[in-house]
């Protein structure tokens, strides 16, 4: 039994599915960029929430080591 070469299979030959994987992880991998305005956004809601951190734990601080001396006037 001889092969035909002039026939085609259904299947795509491997480099083409390497390439359209390849492909698929660079379109992937450049959507994962964040644009500046993003990026700033994302920048500004890590600063507000360390601020509420730092706020809530001096607040608690203060109160944890506050005496009924210190609210003498």
């Amino acid at each position: 039994m001889s092969h035909n070469l002039c026939t085609t299979s259904n299947r795509p030959s491997r480099y083409i599915a390497l390439a359209t994987r390849l492909d698929r992880i660079a379109r992937y991998n450049e959507s994962s960029i964040m644009n500046n305005d993003e990026m700033d956004a994302a920048l500004m809601v890590f600063v507000n929430c360390l601020g509420a951190v730092i706020m809530v734990s001096v607040v608690g601080f203060h109160y944890l080591t506050a005496k009924p001396k210190d609210a003498d006037l």
